[in-house]
């Protein structure tokens, strides 16, 4: 009878286990490491959003700085214009009111425009906030990963050492029958 034959087959089992456990540990390792990366490139693009969203909230605080000084100051043409408007003939007050008009849709669009650019600011705020979420959201799967990660390292070496064990006892067995076979063949003539 062949015993070398019965345990080649569990052999194979030993194989896949030792080999199964190497590739749950490298996953271990692999993949949190990943992640881990991931977190940290979306860490760095929301610190320079931020730097980003801080600097355009110092540039639109100096525009509401400026568009308060030029509402003084186009308050006070306005008046003097209006007041210097009674003592003229037709034709300058009209020049008077051109005048005044311009005045009034210049201030206008520097009020629509720093508008513009506190929305475009609330937007960016709104999309920090969304990233800082997301943030928080991949640090809790990464804590996750890591738990799962130590689970799966402890199973891999544990798989990974009894694949190797009775993988190495399968082949010795097999290779002292190999050699009982052997010499079986060599004894009868």
């Amino acid at each position: 009878m062949d015993f070398s034959s019965l345990f080649s087959a569990s052999d194979n089992l030993y194989k896949f286990l030792f080999v199964g456990g190497i590739v749950m540990i490298c996953f271990s390792m692999v993949y949190p490491l990943q992640k881990k990366q991931e977190l940290e490139i979306e860490i760095n693009t929301y610190n320079k959003e931020a730097e980003f969203l801080n600097r355009d909230i110092e540039v639109l605080q100096a525009k509401i700085a400026d568009c308060r000084g030029l509402k003084t100051t186009t308050m006070s043409n306005i008046r003097a214009l209006k007041a210097s408007k009674s003592n003229k003939k037709s034709l300058q007050v009209k020049e008077i009111d051109k005048r005044i008009d311009s005045i009034k849709r210049t201030f206008s669009q520097n009020v629509d425009n720093l508008e513009k650019d506190i929305q475009q600011v609330k937007v960016k705020d709104i999309i920090l906030k969304y990233n800082k979420t997301k943030i928080r959201l991949l640090q809790d799967h990464s804590d996750t990963y890591d738990c799962y990660s130590i689970w799966l390292l402890i199973s891999g070496v544990i798989t990974g050492i009894i694949g190797l064990f009775f993988w190495s006892i399968s082949t010795r067995n097999s290779e002292i029958l190999k050699k009982e076979e052997i010499m079986k063949t060599r004894r009868t003539p």
